[in-house]
């Protein structure tokens, strides 16, 4: 019964799974409780635990949620109702959901200057393909406004990439800010030396041995 109860999650959902599940077991041993049947005061008392975490970690309410989950998983696997559904669960559920909001992260505006020392310190003879990859989609980011999501919608044929004397010309078939799906060009001015992020794709593409 519990191997077929095992196949009503994914493989990946057991592995995030893992370490609430440990955790909550390690509880119960202080407790001299077993893990499975444990009543809902005591489940209440540890996610009131993690919620404390979560406070002192400043971060939201999915560890108490995520937490409560993994519990309920493991009752049900024994086939007996959890006891994160009583309202004393609900209680500490709804207080994380209504204290814990999480910090903000301060992330400062990438300046010029950073994408010339960016360059300047990564990208030499003997850097690595992988390496420049990521600088050069790095620059050309910075350089087009482009997103994450952006760079994994360029496509190096001829057609949807064009490279100029003074500019190059990307073709994104797909964008976020693409409401009606015609698609975008994003044009990259070439400023010359080092920095020049066109060039920087012109030798990306050269080292690759892109078949364009």
């Amino acid at each position: 019964m519990i191997r077929n109860a095992r196949h009503t999650r994914a493989p990946s959902t057991w592995k995030q799974y893992d370490p609430a599940l440990r955790s909550f077991i390690e509880f119960c041993n202080k407790f001299q409780l077993p893990p499975i049947g444990t009543g809902p005061r005591m489940v209440a008392m540890f996610l009131t635990e993690k919620l404390n975490e979560a406070q002192a970690r400043q971060i939201g309410p999915q560890l108490v949620e995520h937490h409560s989950a993994a519990i309920s998983v493991l009752q049900e696997l024994a086939g007996i109702p959890s006891p994160c559904a009583s309202p004393l669960c609900s209680v500490v559920r709804e207080a994380a959901r209504r204290t814990l909001h999480g910090s903000q992260r301060e992330c400062g505006v990438a300046t010029p200057d950073e994408i010339n020392q960016l360059i300047e310190y990564h990208l030499h003879e003997e850097t690595p393909l992988l390496t420049r990859m990521i600088i050069t989609c790095a620059v050309l980011a910075f350089a087009g406004l482009m997103r994450y999501n952006d760079l994994s919608h360029i496509l190096v044929h001829r057609e949807l990439l064009h490279i100029y004397r003074d500019r190059a010309e990307i073709y994104l078939f797909r964008s976020k800010t693409d409401q009606y799906c015609k698609g975008d060009i994003v044009t990259i001015g070439r400023i010359g030396g080092p920095h020049c992020p066109v060039s920087l794709l012109e030798t990306l593409l050269s080292i690759r041995g892109y078949k364009r």
